[in-house]
């Protein structure tokens, strides 16, 4: 699996940095799987007392990954290549805000910049959220 995350404890913080700074930190089925899986690991850490989230450079979360449809001028092929993916992001997407809404320690949103669609809505689950 792609390493879309970088996690860190420091104490009993974890620090879960989106570390995809050439694509300003998108999400797509598999940065969203990784989410999902660094999530369940912090949640069944008993060291981890507090998770701090928040993005390298000036991007917390650009949102939906893109990238599949660049080059693509044709409107309609645009729109089914974005409709065939989405569900699945989606469906993974709610289950990681889940995850993270029912975290039994404080998280905190440190929002570096853009935090545009799925990324607003990380930052949203977060217990707290702290704007640069």
């Amino acid at each position: 699996m792609p390493n879309y995350f970088n996690l860190k404890k420091e104490g009993g913080v974890a620090v879960l940095t989106f570390d995809r700074l050439e694509k300003r930190n998108p999400l797509n089925e598999d940065s969203v799987s990784e989410f999902e899986a660094n999530l369940i690991n912090i949640r069944d850490d008993e060291d981890i007392h507090a998770l701090l989230l928040t993005g390298v450079g000036n991007t917390f979360s650009a949102g939906a990954d893109l990238s599949r449809l660049k080059g693509v001028t044709d409107q309609a092929e645009r729109q089914r290549i974005f409709t065939s993916v989405a569900p699945r992001r989606r469906r993974g997407l709610r289950r990681a805000l889940g995850l993270l809404t029912d975290m039994e320690i404080p998280t905190v949103a440190a929002i570096n910049g853009y935090a545009v669609g799925g990324g607003w809505f990380i930052a949203l689950a977060c217990d707290l959220r702290i704007a640069a």
